[in-house]
């Protein structure tokens, strides 16, 4: 066994004040300029672009049809409209497409776009994909990160996926990636999870899945011992948070499900 009591008490303890302030800090942001929202996890359904910044986004579009098509299903670059689209961003926030945009297009001169066009083709894309336009001018998708870091794609029924800062369990390789980094590979698809000693039954359902397709960088695994288990598949419960490209785990338990990744 790799965990103590001691240890996943403080873990969680740290996390759960985290997690707090992120929900609390992410709320507060993006609560400006829009009407009251029940979930706020919702809030990309209520209009937080407008019509004008849609149209001059479809003009500015028309020079990225080559590598995404006009219907925006994808050509030599990613889907932006459709299944595709929502299964890669969902959960993501539109400060995460704002970066992506920002730094990746066009193709032959990245960086190049003013972060109006960026925030047009943003609302032409969010458009594309169903998301209503707001019905007043204050509605405008802004230029600040941390108040796009507070919309977050979300179909509209609602998530489909678990969300950041949720408690969830998986089983991987783990793997050494740096002096003091630690991954996950072969990884299970996250399992919502409460904050609780793991008990045989999860370890069997976890093990009976492997191996995944699912990579994680891993936060705090130094604290599991986890030199002990390097090349081994372990079972990690954990905070969940999807950033950019890659997803983190900020690890709560740890302990081996026996056999090398190698068999």
């Amino acid at each position: 066994m790799m965990r103590t009591t001691a240890g996943w008490s403080k873990a969680s303890s740290v996390w759960a004040a985290l997690v707090v302030i992120a929900i609390v800090a992410g709320v507060s942001a993006g609560l400006s300029a829009q009407r009251p929202v029940r979930d706020p996890a919702m809030r990309i359904w209520t209009g937080v672009y407008t019509e004008a910044q849609a149209e001059r986004g479809k003009v500015d579009f028309d020079a990225c049809t080559d590598c995404h098509r006009g219907d925006l299903a994808g050509r030599t670059g990613p889907a932006l409209a459709g299944p595709k689209f929502m299964d890669k961003w969902e959960l993501l926030s539109l400060a995460a497409l704002f970066r992506t945009i920002k730094t990746n297009m066009p193709r032959n001169t990245p960086g190049t776009l003013s972060d109006s066009t960026v925030l047009d083709l943003m609302a032409f894309i969010l458009k594309s994909n169903g998301f209503p336009a707001g019905t007043t001018p204050a509605a405008a998708l802004p230029a600040d990160e941390e108040m796009l870091d507070a919309i977050l794609v979300v179909p509209q029924g609602g998530p489909t996926k678990i969300p950041n800062f949720a408690m969830v369990q998986v089983a991987g390789c783990l793997a050494r990636t740096g002096e003091r980094a630690w991954g996950l590979a072969s990884a299970t698809e996250p399992v919502s999870t409460k904050d609780v000693p793991a008990v045989e039954a999860d370890l069997q359902s976890t093990r009976a899945r492997l191996p995944g397709t699912q990579t994680f960088r891993l936060l705090g695994a130094g604290a599991f011992a986890p030199d002990k288990h390097a090349g081994e598949r372990v079972f990690i419960k954990g905070i969940i948070n999807r950033v950019r490209s890659e997803s983190l785990l900020n690890v709560t338990a740890m302990e081996p499900l026996g056999g090398t990744c190698s068999n």
